[in-house]
C-alpha cells in the first residue's frame, strides 16, 4: 500500500496564471505531470529498498487484515491537520481540488 502524509503542490495564484500564454501554461503543466510521476516512482523505489534493508536486519513486515479500515483510520489524521496546521478553507479547498483532479485523471 502507498501512502504517505505530505502533500506537495505549486500554487499560482489565478490572475497570474491567466497572464502566462496558453502554449507556456501547458508546457509547465506537462513539466510537472512528468515531474510529479518521476518522483512518485523514485520515492516509492526508495521505500521498497529501504524495507528490503531493514528486513535484512530483522524488520517483520505486517499487512493490514483490512486495508479500507486501515484508509479510514488514516484519513482521520487529516484531523491533525485541517484547522490546526492549515486554515481549514484552505485545507477543504485544496482536498476538493484534489478530489476532482483524480476524478479526471484516474491511475
Amino acid at each position: 500500500m502507498h501512502w504517505g502524509f505530505l502533500t506537495g503542490a505549486t500554487v499560482v495564484k489565478k490572475d497570474v496564471w491567466d497572464r502566462i500564454p496558453p502554449e507556456l501554461q501547458k508546457k509547465l503543466l506537462e513539466i510537472g505531470e512528468d515531474y510529479g510521476e518521476r518522483t512518485r516512482k523514485d520515492v516509492r523505489k526508495q521505500n521498497d529498498d529501504a524495507i528490503q534493508q531493514m528486513k535484512k536486519r530483522g524488520l517483520t513486515v505486517n499487512q493490514p487484515a483490512d486495508i479500507e479500515e486501515w484508509r479510514q483510520v488514516a484519513e482521520r489524521a487529516h484531523e491533525v491537520v485541517r484547522g490546526k496546521v492549515v486554515p481549514a478553507a484552505i485545507y477543504d479547498e485544496v482536498v476538493s481540488l484534489r478530489d476532482e483532479y483524480r476524478a479526471q485523471h484516474k491511475r
